[in-house]
């Protein structure tokens, strides 16, 4: 069941914030799911390999991708936020009936570099 939490109160003030990395990657990924976008060849139609795409920040309250990231940046979580969202994504992304056949490709914020 998911809940929409801009129409109750900010989702941003409840973030947690200091230390506890694991308490705000929970936080946004009880929130957050893969979905993925076919990578096809333009001249066969076979499909190369999949996006992975974040879905459901509208739960967030925080209006964007990009401010879900600059939170994890802000509050010094976004190392572990891209993180737990690489891991998800191969868990989810290894479930395909297709996925040993397949790349994934994977965004990464670059202020991790």
């Amino acid at each position: 069941m998911s809940t929409n939490l801009a129409e109750n109160k900010s989702f941003d003030s409840d973030l947690p914030l200091g230390n506890d990395a694991d308490g705000f990657v929970r936080a946004l990924a009880d929130h957050i799911d893969h979905a993925f976008q076919p990578i096809c060849d333009f001249n066969t139609g076979a499909v190369y390999g999949y996006e992975a795409l974040l879905r459901g920040i509208e739960d967030l309250g925080l209006g964007s991708i990009a401010r879900v990231f600059d939170r994890a940046h802000e509050s010094g979580h976004l190392t572990e936020f891209e993180l737990m969202l690489r891991r998800r994504a191969v868990e989810k992304f290894s479930r395909l009936p297709d996925a040993a056949n397949k790349k994934l490709f994977l965004n990464i914020d670059g202020r991790l570099f």
